[in-house]
């Protein structure tokens, strides 16, 4: 279940934190300013950063 979205909101705000869409947009312009991107292949990706927790060890299967 998730909360309505204009009460995170306002308990950001009381925190002195931006609302979601702010931070949203923030995170979409820092993304673009160092030119990174979506995969292209989610599932691809998925199964390589899968491998490589594997190979770290922090999961075992």
């Amino acid at each position: 279940m998730y909360d309505d979205l204009n009460k995170v909101n306002e308990r950001r705000k009381a925190l002195d934190l931006p609302t979601l869409e702010e931070q949203t947009q923030m995170i979409r312009q820092r993304a673009k300013e160092e030119k990174q991107s979506t995969p292209t292949n989610l599932e691809k990706r998925k199964k390589e950063i899968r491998a490589w927790k594997k190979k770290v060890g922090w999961i075992k299967n």
